[in-house]
């Protein structure tokens, strides 16, 4: 593939990712991680390579493979999330963490109605949570909306399916279409 960083070949690209990166509103907000940029693959190859968000043959493996990707880095980050290397005290007022568990929260409503709608309208591909499940969905969100302000590992309420949340927490990773 080709290497877009390589300075040797292209310096003027090499020294502005250097610039770009060295700003804080792009690298907090707008660079996005490697997890962000692979979800958004297959969901922008199935809503742009094929018909109605439907794919086949080696666009949907290449799709099928993006999304394995997806997940695999997903899991490593709960691993790492479970050992405590994501703790990193409060968020200060205004960062970028501060700035999405606003989003969360003031958007909490319509994401728990898409998390556990029997008629989405769009991603038809993932697989929703059962509108019974609303509570656990509602009980992901508070914790990680409290775990991006906290800066520490989410704490789940009592009563709730731990099953019923991570289901709801892969679901909402995935809904993301945009890093």
């Amino acid at each position: 593939g080709v290497k877009r960083r390589d300075a040797g070949r292209w310096p003027g690209l090499a020294a502005w990712y250097d610039a770009m990166e060295s700003r804080p509103s792009y690298a907090s907000r707008v660079q996005g991680d490697a997890y962000s940029w692979t979800v958004v693959a297959p969901v922008m190859m199935r809503l742009f390579g094929g018909q109605n968000g439907t794919l086949s043959g080696p666009a949907a493996d290449r799709a099928d493979r993006a999304a394995q990707a997806a997940r695999a880095l997903l899991d490593e980050m709960v691993l790492d999330a479970e050992a405590g290397a994501s703790a990193k005290g409060p968020a200060p007022a205004g960062s970028p963490r501060a700035e999405a568990a606003a989003k969360l929260v003031a958007n909490h409503e319509a994401v728990v109605r898409d998390a556990t709608s029997t008629t989405p309208k769009s991603q038809l591909d993932l697989t929703r949570l059962a509108p019974e499940s609303a509570p656990s969905v509602d009980a992901a969100l508070r914790a990680a909306a409290a775990a991006l302000l906290a800066g520490a590992r989410p704490e789940l309420p009592a009563g709730v399916e731990p099953s019923e949340v991570a289901a709801a927490c892969r679901y909402v990773s995935a809904r993301l279409s945009a890093p």
